[in-house]
């Protein structure tokens, strides 16, 4: 795998029970992971010699040194991107920070697998500004003109075993 560059996202495993909560998830929807988070890395966006990445986590979108992840296995993206659309990427990405965490969606993403999803919650989930992990990478990737699924999906439908996919098939 090539080194990332800003505007790359990343995968990697987290613990806790949030990771617990995330893997378990996945799995009972039928996208088993080893992945259970993604972020977007933003390399040293703010000229302070710190590689940041952007991740949305249980308490919010939160802009972290990349150094958090030291000795996690971590992979990304590697796609070929124009230097205007990582630009795009890392600055929509940072300046999300403080965007509530979307709890509700992984109801949205259950019940949606099972073809039970009652219209009001993909309407709230939809019209907040929450998100999720991965949710967060594809609607960045997508608001800055890339287009990581061509199946149609909305944002709100990815999973970090989805993006992980995406990665292997790359």
């Amino acid at each position: 795998m090539t080194q990332m560059l800003p505007g790359d996202f990343y995968l990697t495993r987290i613990g806790g029970a949030t990771g617990v909560f995330v893997t378990l998830s996945q799995w009972a929807i039928g996208d088993l992971s080893r992945y259970s988070h993604a972020g977007i890395y933003l390399g040293d966006y703010k000229g302070d010699g710190i590689d940041y990445v952007a991740e949305a986590m249980p308490g919010g979108l939160q802009i972290n040194p990349l150094t958090k992840y030291h000795g996690k296995e971590l992979v990304h993206s590697d796609f070929q991107l124009s230097d205007g659309t990582r630009g795009d990427i890392v600055r929509l990405a940072a300046s999300m920070e403080g965007t509530p965490y979307s709890y509700l969606g992984y109801l949205y993403l259950g019940l949606t697998s099972f073809n039970h999803c009652p219209q009001w919650i993909k309407n709230k989930v939809s019209s907040s500004n929450a998100l999720f992990c991965s949710q967060f990478v594809d609607y960045v990737y997508s608001k800055s003109g890339v287009e990581l699924f061509t199946d149609d999906r909305l944002y709100l439908d990815v999973t970090p075993g989805d993006l992980a996919r995406l990665v292997a098939e790359h």
